[in-house]
C-alpha cells in the first residue's frame, strides 16, 4: 500500500511546483496555465508530445514534435538536463504524467495545463 507522506505546491515566478512524497519516491510537477504560457512562449523552448499526424494538422508556433513515447523512452537524446521545456499535449493529462517521469530523473519540464485544446480556446 502506497501512503501519502507530504504534499506541498508552491507558486514559483509564473508555474506551479509540486512535490508530492509517496515511500521515498518522490514526485515533482511544475505547471504553468495556458493564459501565464501565453506571456512567455517566445522565449520559450516548447514541446509538443502529441502524435505527428497531430502536431502536423496544427500546433503551437515554435513547438517542436516529439510524441510522448518516443520522449518518454529516449529523454536523453532530446532533452538537456539543463535547459526548461514547457510540454503540452491535447488536452494536458498525457503532460502532466510525463512531466512527473522527466522530473524524477533530472530534466526542467513544465506542463501547459489544458493542453492544445486550451490553446484554442484562448485564440
Amino acid at each position: 500500500m502506497i501512503s501519502l507522506v507530504m504534499k506541498n505546491r508552491t507558486f514559483l515566478g509564473s508555474f506551479f511546483l509540486s512535490c508530492i512524497q509517496y515511500n521515498r519516491v518522490i514526485i515533482l510537477e511544475s505547471s504553468i496555465s495556458m493564459k501565464e504560457f501565453l506571456k512567455i512562449m517566445n522565449r520559450v523552448k516548447i514541446i509538443d508530445i502529441r502524435s505527428i499526424e497531430n502536431y502536423n494538422r496544427n500546433h503551437i508556433p515554435n513547438a517542436r514534435n516529439i510524441p510522448w513515447e518516443t520522449l518518454l523512452l529516449n529523454p536523453e537524446k532530446y532533452l538537456s538536463k539543463k535547459e526548461v521545456y514547457y510540454l503540452y499535449c491535447q488536452k494536458g493529462t498525457r503532460t502532466k504524467q510525463l512531466t512527473n517521469l522527466l522530473a524524477n530523473q533530472g530534466y526542467k519540464v513544465v506542463n501547459i495545463i489544458g493542453g492544445y485544446e486550451e490553446w484554442l480556446l484562448l485564440q
